[in-house]
């Protein structure tokens, strides 16, 4: 999902299995109509400026809702290209304008790949059946990172820009709970930290974490997300205190 808050003068930037539906579900507590988010293609803002402001605090949200599925499934009008999920921060820069890119605060939550690895794996295997042993979802990486199973396995191009961070604030995972309440201090925002929900869970069994990898996993890991590892100062050693 992408948010981008007139009213607290933000810009939420959704990477992928970093706990952001639960923090898109705990900002939205603050929304008002004329902010922005899109969860779903069906809150895409139709052409032409109809009904453009997809949030779900909108007056008419559930009928604005149903109406654009209807135009998008049954009409077959093609989607809006303001704002989507999962959005890339050069497309919603551009989407955003200069000015509000500029001067709103930028936001987004990044987690460890090896962490990550195992939890995107399993979600895979949930949301699309993708009945994949870890290392054959590797091996499929390597072979053909743009296909359906895997796409989308690196955040960069969410919070980056031409190799750079682009976002204000980027949260480590392993620190949300301390970094949502520097982020409520900071937009001044009316919730509170301990009321984060806790979406999309259960897919994954406690064992399966990154103690359960071994040194060829570690590293294939490493390789493939090199850059990241790179500009966040990513320690797998430093992490987890080494192979079990």
């Amino acid at each position: 999902m992408t948010i981008v808050s007139h009213t607290h003068r933000y810009i939420f930037l959704k990477t992928r299995k970093t706990a952001g539906t639960s923090v898109e579900k705990w900002l939205s507590g603050a929304l008002q109509p004329g902010d922005w988010i899109t969860t779903a293609p069906e809150n895409l803002p139709l052409p032409v400026g109809v009904w453009d402001t997809a949030n779900t605090v909108t007056r008419h949200a559930r009928l604005e809702k149903g109406v654009k599925r209807l135009c998008r499934y049954g009409l077959g009008w093609p989607p809006g290209t303001r704002y989507r999920e999962h959005m890339d921060a050069q497309a919603v820069q551009k989407a955003a304008g200069a000015r509000v890119w500029d001067t709103y605060y930028k936001v987004a939550i990044e987690r460890d790949p090896w962490d990550r690895f195992i939890s995107l794996w399993r979600w895979r295997q949930h949301a699309r059946g993708l009945a994949l042993a870890f290392d054959d979802f590797l091996d499929l990486i390597e072979a053909d990172p743009t296909s359906a199973g895997v796409r989308g396995f690196s955040n960069l191009p969410i919070y980056t820009i031409d190799g750079r961070i682009a976002v204000d604030q980027l949260i480590r995972y392993n620190d949300l709970q301390g970094a949502l309440a520097q982020l409520k201090a900071q937009l001044s925002l009316p919730l509170s930290p301990d009321g984060l929900p806790f979406q999309k869970a259960g897919h994954r069994d406690r064992a399966e974490n990154p103690h359960m990898l071994n040194a060829a996993q570690v590293a294939r890991i490493g390789r493939l997300c090199a850059q990241e590892i790179a500009l966040l100062g990513w320690d797998y050693d430093a992490l987890y205190g080494g192979l079990s």
